[in-house]
């Protein structure tokens, strides 16, 4: 099975894609905490 370009970047997508959403979740859950404070 060959490794297309496409499946190259739909990796790449979707690793940014979770790295980000941990990123924003951790973002977001300080800012609330800290507005809580």
């Amino acid at each position: 099975m060959e490794i297309t370009l496409l499946q190259i970047v739909l990796v790449f997508i979707v690793a940014c894609i979770a790295v980000w959403s941990r990123y924003l979740m951790n973002f977001s859950s300080t800012v609330l905490w800290s507005r809580v404070r």
